[in-house]
């Protein structure tokens, strides 16, 4: 593409060879409508590959955000910093939001009108080529016709005019060398003289001729610009639409693209600097020290009266309790006291005025009861006068579901939260609570939050 400088408005046009008045010369300006529907498409493209980077981006921050937001929600970070962290993921999954907007715009708003303006003003022909430009050209050649013709008899009257000035000087000079040359007859000298008497009269008629045709082409010239100029009127006037479309065209496409103008953008980042400010390192530490610090509830060992009816949940001889029938005789409640183990996902909370002791039942497939872990401070002990009888655990998540097989197996979600009771056994099976309910479950099929 050409770069174009506009020229002194006050100086003179100069004369050149491929000035727009030479016959052909205005093929430049009807190729120039033609240029018109190839930058159509050259414009569409550049939409087009716009359109594409925009939604790169947009895809690009949609999977950063998930990533991220799923790397804080399964790390370490908790309370009131792990949202400060998300509140990043949110910010770009609503930019996500405005860039791909921006897409659609530049898809409707400016692929889709130049397509259809293109359509409108560039009617293609059977074979090939618009009729837009054929008509121009057509219009052209003829208004160049006449003058093309007498543009070629003034060459030709100037040739023979130049050729018979260059013959009457050979004649002369041929004269002036046979008048010096004693050696030539004096009728080869009047011959030589009668030559040039014929060579200057053919320049003169010549001559003649060509001023005459000169001044017919000249006498025609006004009529010539006259209609060239019609023709190359309307070129521009065509030329002008396109500019004065393609120059809007411009203008909405930066309206597409100028975000400062969106009201929702400068709105997405007031809101993460508040997001930011909300973070609170007091409140997360007062979480952790009531979840998992020195604000937490304790069983402190107690004395115990020996109660041979009831005794602790066993973790240790799951695979045999199929083989043997058991009565349990009493579980110990949860107390008040007891706090859930994570910030993000608390569970229901057991009720809190229900029966200390529930119907006993016999079953294949109860716990087995031992006194193995009687000495173990966060096992629910039988029968004690304290008042500490709340479980105590550590919470841990869910890696896959999990469906109980047996009555005292616990059933799960992956992501759910679970409070383990006891480490696991020589078999791979922990005690825990979910939801209320204490039972086993598979050991690998959690992890620590």
């Amino acid at each position: 593409m050409s770069n174009y400088a506009p020229s002194d408005e006050g100086s003179l046009p100069q004369p050149s060879s491929d000035s727009f008045w030479e016959v052909g010369n205005y093929k430049t300006t009807v190729k120039r409508m033609e240029d018109g529907y190839r930058l159509c498409n050259e414009l569409m493209t550049m939409v087009k590959e716009r359109c594409e980077i925009e939604k790169s981006y947009a895809k690009a921050l949609k999977h950063w955000a998930k990533k991220w937001n799923k790397s804080v929600e399964e790390g370490p970070e908790y309370g009131t910093m792990s949202s400060g962290w998300k509140s990043f993921c949110t910010e770009a999954e609503r930019v996500h939001d405005l860039h791909m907007e921006v897409r659609d715009k530049l898809i409707s708003d400016i692929q889709e009108e130049v397509a259809s303006w293109q359509k409108e003003n560039y009617k293609k022909l059977m074979m090939t080529g618009f009729k837009e430009t054929k008509e121009a050209d057509d219009a052209f050649r003829k208004a160049q016709k006449p003058w093309a013709k007498m543009l070629q008899r003034v060459n030709q009257s100037k040739k023979a005019y130049h050729t018979a000035c260059r013959n009457e000087k050979t004649a002369i000079n041929a004269e002036n060398n046979g008048k010096k040359d004693t050696s030539i007859s004096p009728d080869k000298v009047k011959a030589l003289r009668d030559r040039v008497e014929k060579c200057k009269a053919e320049t003169t008629k010549t001559k003649d001729k060509y001023d005459k045709t000169l001044q017919e082409i000249n006498g025609y010239n006004a009529k010539y610009m006259e209609d060239m100029t019609l023709q190359f009127q309307k070129c521009q006037d065509f030329e002008e639409k396109r500019l004065q479309f393609f120059k809007q065209t411009l203008l909405n496409m930066h309206q597409c693209l100028d975000l400062s103008v969106e009201q929702r953008f400068p709105q997405i980042y007031t809101d993460l600097q508040q997001s930011i400010v909300k973070v609170e390192s007091g409140q997360d530490l007062k979480f952790w020290a009531k979840n998992h610090g020195t604000e937490m509830g304790m069983n402190w060992p107690q004395f115990e009266e020996y109660n041979p009816e009831l005794r602790a949940i066993t973790k240790k001889s799951k695979k045999n309790v199929a083989n043997e029938g058991i009565t349990m005789t009493n579980i110990t409640p949860l107390t008040e006291n007891y706090q859930p183990n994570s910030y993000h996902h608390q569970q229901a909370q057991d009720s809190q005025n229900k029966a200390s002791s529930r119907p006993t039942s016999n079953t294949s497939n109860a716990a087995e009861w031992s006194d193995e872990d009687e000495a173990n401070p966060f096992t629910n002990g039988g029968g004690g006068s304290g008042t500490g009888d709340a479980e105590v655990g550590v919470p841990v998540r869910a890696l896959y579901d999990y469906e109980g097989q047996e009555d005292d197996e616990l059933t799960f979600k992956a992501g759910d939260l679970l409070t383990k009771l006891e480490d696991e056994d020589e078999q791979g099976w922990c005690k825990g609570k979910f939801r209320g309910r204490v039972g086993l479950y598979p050991a690998n099929y959690v992890e620590p939050v």
